[in-house]
């Protein structure tokens, strides 16, 4: 495994709160109203939302939310933008085909904190836009959290500008990797919704790609010839790799500003040809490990 720095980056918190406004974004309330309109059928009934306390709820959870609805108006009440997103997707469903809208009184909190979907877009290539449905269905659903598995020996789908040689392409030249507007978008897209888009770099194992790409960083050179040569796995004996992830994981964290997490993988590694490697046992020796 990465002994010291992956250690230390496997769960990196961010200070960034969701739904943090840029300057001349929509308030939280407009963003949420933006993504309600397309959903509504001609004629539904005036949707009011309020930020702030929920009445009667001084502990609410902060996705918690209230929904008051006569038939003719609907009100949503959340004391966090998050809490108004979930209302939002909840008062959807009291209106039908016909924009006629259920009487109801609702007031509603999560269960669970981590309700989330994960999708492999490394060994099973998505689109931006199918990314988006997802998070759109996440939204409808109650969910929170989208996890993308961005990374393996298959694709390399983050496009990072430190190390652009690791972005994936097809036979044809076509591209495998989302680009910096693309996830910009998703990003953005998540967030109005109360959705954490929450990003895989996997690593030490199924790291192929980088591997392959950048042996000099991630994998080993021959002492007799000079040349680079793969690994399998990030080679942890070799110093250049923590200085290089360090700056592949900060342009992760910039990109995916919105989530509390950046996993990191460390499943099913194999690394007992690392053994093999002069610089393997000298690595082991200098910072006393078995």
């Amino acid at each position: 495994g990465m002994i010291r720095s992956a250690l230390a980056l496997l769960v990196i918190l961010l200070s960034g709160q969701a739904m943090a406004q840029e300057p001349g974004a929509l308030s939280p309330v407009e963003a949420v109203q933006a993504a309600m309109a397309p959903l509504l059928p001609e004629g539904s009934p005036t949707i009011e939302m309020e930020l702030g306390p929920v009445a009667g709820m001084p502990r609410m959870h902060r996705e918690g939310y209230s929904i008051r609805s006569d038939g003719e108006s609907v009100l949503l009440q959340a004391s966090t933008a998050q809490g108004l997103a979930a209302a939002a997707a909840r008062a959807l469903q009291l209106i039908d085909d016909q924009g006629r809208a259920e009487e109801a009184l609702i007031v509603n909190q999560p269960a669970t904190e981590w309700r989330g979907l994960m999708i492999d877009v490394a060994r099973f290539p998505h689109t931006a836009q199918d990314v988006e449905n997802a998070i759109q269905l996440a939204w409808l659903t109650g969910l929170n959290r989208v996890h993308l598995h961005l990374t393996d020996d298959q694709l390399f789908t983050f496009p990072s500008e430190a190390f652009p040689e690791l972005a994936s392409w097809g036979p044809e030249g076509d591209r495998r990797h989302f680009t910096r507007e693309e996830l910009d978008h998703l990003v953005r897209f998540a967030d109005v919704r109360g959705i954490q888009l929450v990003p895989e770099v996997d690593m030490p194992a199924h790291a192929g790609v980088m591997v392959r790409a950048r042996p000099d960083l991630f994998g080993t050179t021959d002492p007799s010839s000079g040349e680079s040569r793969s690994t399998g796995v990030v080679n942890m004996a070799n110093e250049q790799a923590y200085a290089s992830l360090d700056v592949l994981i900060g342009e992760v964290a910039e990109v995916f500003w919105n989530s509390n997490y950046i996993h990191l993988g460390a499943d099913e590694v194999y690394a007992g040809h690392l053994r093999e490697l002069p610089e393997y046992a000298a690595y082991c020796e200098k910072y006393k490990l078995p």
